[in-house]
């Protein structure tokens, strides 16, 4: 992990070291859940987060399309 820590760009740190120090290795759904709470709580975040995500989770489950294209 202290490779990555080193590599990353200093803006994400204090998002790693949040979504670290609340999660467990390989538990994904917790580190989903952390880096949106940072959203919430920490500092503004470009992620598709837990609101707009469940929308999106709808409109996939009701529409069934083949493909999906995430642009930015």
């Amino acid at each position: 992990m202290f490779a990555i820590t080193l590599k990353m760009q200093s803006q994400y740190l204090p998002l790693l070291n949040y979504v670290l120090e609340r999660t467990r290795p390989g538990d994904i759904n917790g580190i989903i859940n952390a880096i949106d709470q940072y959203g919430w709580t920490q500092q503004w975040l470009m992620n598709i987060g837990d609101r707009k995500g469940g929308i999106l989770d709808n409109a996939i489950r009701k529409r069934k399309p083949r493909t999906v294209l995430e642009l930015g």
